[in-house]
């Protein structure tokens, strides 16, 4: 039988498809005002409106007080609404206005999260891997010139990522949740570090979280997901 997904995904506009259920939505890199008003779960939105609320629990605060600067909205996905607090509810929509690798990057992270697969704070050293692939996505978001986005694309290793959230057509955001979900957890196939790169076990479970539609039947998750950040990364480096 199969599970359900924790969270929708949705990529929402003025103009476009707008939050088919207001009362459960978190807009994540929403910025338009009328937007922002249509997601009751709260916005995070960093960046741009530098507003963060998650209303669920009634949480609000400006990302920039405190001293502690929040530089993207997946950086804030991993703290967000406290460490180890509440989570949306399962059922609830995660919906972005501006998609690409941070939006659904931090879509990512909610999922990972609520799997249980995210370090907990205690767990954080400044070499693991998660928190630092997530500083590096950061990174590459806050670049204003594009050759400097594509330096840092190419040295963290995020090419194929990047192209593959920002591929037009666009694909189901499910699918996009999912294989940035990959890459945190186990990095680019093709890179040095990536000497063991995925488990099926961990593969399925995101598959079914995330309500991936993986129609591939001959091939295991783990492999599926595997060649797709490969061939976008073969691509991105060819496009250079």
């Amino acid at each position: 039988m199969k599970k359900t997904a924790f969270y929708n995904f949705a990529v929402i506009s003025n103009r476009g498809a707008r939050p088919t259920d207001d009362a459960h939505t978190l807009g994540i890199k929403v910025s338009d005002p009328i937007l922002q008003a249509l997601c009751k779960l709260g916005v995070w939105d960093p960046q741009t409106t530098r507003v963060c609320s998650s209303m669920w629990t009634g949480v609000w605060e400006a990302p920039y007080v405190r001293g502690n600067s929040i530089d993207s909205a997946a950086t804030y996905a991993e703290r967000a609404p406290q460490p180890e607090g509440p989570l949306p509810r399962d059922g609830s929509t995660l919906a972005t206005e501006h998609p690409g690798v941070d939006a659904f990057a931090a879509m990512a992270v909610l999922v990972l999260r609520r799997l249980g697969l995210w370090p907990s704070m205690a767990e954080h050293g400044p070499e693991h891997p998660l928190p630092t692939r997530l500083r590096c996505i950061a990174k590459y978001d806050n670049a204003s010139a594009e050759a400097e986005k594509e330096k840092l694309a190419t040295k963290y290793d995020l090419d194929g990522l990047v192209l593959f959230c920002s591929s037009t057509p666009a694909r189901p955001p499910a699918l996009l949740v999912a294989v940035a979900a990959c890459w945190l957890l186990w990095g680019q196939p093709t890179s040095p570090h990536a000497k063991r790169w995925g488990r099926e076990a961990t593969c399925r479970l995101i598959v079914e979280a995330c309500g991936a539609d993986m129609s591939n039947t001959t091939m295991s998750y783990r492999d599926q997901f595997r060649d797709l950040l490969i061939d976008m990364g073969d691509h991105a480096h060819e496009d250079t």
